[in-house]
C-alpha cells in the first residue's frame, strides 16, 4: 500500500513494529520493493521506549491510515511483534 500510495504522490509514512533486519519472506521482498520502487517513503522502526509519542506524531500528521500488522499469512494466535 505505502509503495502505491508514494506512487501516485503521496506523502507517506511507514511505522514497523519489529525489526527490518528480522524480516523474512514476502514482507522482507516487500521492504525490499519499496526501498527500490519508492525510496521517498519514510520508514521508521517504533521503539519500546518512545512508540507512543512516535505513534501520536504519526497520527496527528496522517490522512490515512492502514493497517497492516497481520498479513495474510497470520495464524493464530497473535504474538508480540518484540520480546519485551
Amino acid at each position: 500500500m505505502a509503495r502505491h500510495l508514494a506512487g501516485i504522490g503521496k506523502s507517506v509514512k511507514v511505522l514497523l513494529t519489529g525489526l527490518e533486519s528480522e524480516f523474512a519472506g514476502e514482507a522482507a521482498g516487500m521492504m525490499t520493493r519499496l526501498r527500490s520502487e519508492a525510496p521517498a517513503v519514510q520508514v521508521e522502526t517504533l521503539a519500546k521506549e518512545t512508540a507512543g509519542r512516535q505513534m501520536d506524531e504519526a497520527l496527528d500528521w496522517a490522512e490515512l491510515i492502514v493497517d497492516a500488522l497481520v498479513g495474510t499469512g497470520f495464524k493464530p494466535p497473535l504474538r508480540a511483534a518484540r520480546p519485551s
